[in-house]
């Protein structure tokens, strides 16, 4: 997962919306968008090491990983995606951070972002801070630090503002498709420099990547209404950017809660 957008207690109806892109290799086997078996959890899954980039459980909690770019980085001995698995699976989300910061250099650069409505966080093993709560408001996350003014990090939280602001009881997931979809290259002089070079600065620079053997392979949106509404949903797409596969959940998070209570 390389883009994240989040609008945090910004809406009036959507106290959550996620909505992000996972640009990887083609070659990496990947299954779609569906509901775990024996576990909470609905999202895609990486077959080659059994983790995810996003998920979500049926109680309304999301987890969300990107890789820090660090082209002379070394291979560690975890997957990111573990870390999406774990958080969404545990029952003390502040036990799974004490338990991470103090496992961080089992991965390689990392940035998680996950919670739900009552509160969202931040971590990554760049810094040797265990979590930051996030404030409300709209957030971006790439491959640096949260709301690190890349030029696709301020172009989504840009279109965020713009839809929450004007978009009201119309607002749906096709909206964020939308936005996930801009493949604008940034102008040479908003590239940032993380050693790449600056021919893949520039092809690596849009919301939606379009490579030979690389680029956006699924965006997923996710949206919780105050009523506890949530619609979860996918979009997978092949190396020359049509959509292969599409996926959509819809439930209502109080109900999934009673029914394990019953």
């Amino acid at each position: 997962m390389c883009l994240i957008g989040i609008g945090y207690r910004v809406h009036p109806d959507y106290p959550l919306i996620v909505a992000a892109n996972r640009d990887e290799f083609f070659d990496r086997p990947a299954a779609p968008l569906h509901s775990w078996p024996d576990s909470p959890i609905m999202a895609g899954k990486d077959l080659q090491q059994g983790g995810t980039w996003m998920g979500v459980t049926k109680s309304g909690r999301f987890a969300a990983v990107t890789n820090v770019r660090d082209p002379g980085e070394t291979k560690a001995p975890k997957s990111r995606g573990e870390m999406v698995k774990n958080f969404l699976e545990t029952d003390h989300p502040d036990h799974f951070f004490e338990s991470l910061q103090q496992n961080r250099h089992q991965y390689g650069g990392y940035n998680i972002v996950g919670g739900s409505p009552a509160g969202v966080c931040y971590a990554t093993n760049q810094t040797p801070d265990k979590k930051t709560d996030l404030s409300p408001g709209i957030h971006g996350l790439s491959n640096a630090f949260l709301n690190t003014p890349w030029p696709k990090v301020e172009k989504i939280k840009s279109d965020f503002s713009r839809l929450l602001k004007t978009s009201g009881s119309s607002l749906g997931t096709e909206d964020f498709f939308k936005v996930l979809s801009n493949s604008d290259e940034a102008d040479a002089g908003q590239l940032p420099d993380t050693g790449v070079g600056d021919t893949l600065e520039k092809k690596l620079s849009p919301l939606f990547i379009k490579m030979e053997g690389y680029g956006t392979r699924s965006q997923t949106v996710f949206m919780l209404s105050k009523k506890g509404d949530a619609v979860l949903e996918e979009k997978t797409y092949l190396e020359d950017a049509e959509i292969s596969e599409h996926t959509r959940f819809e439930w209502n998070v109080e109900e999934s809660h009673a029914k394990r209570n019953d």
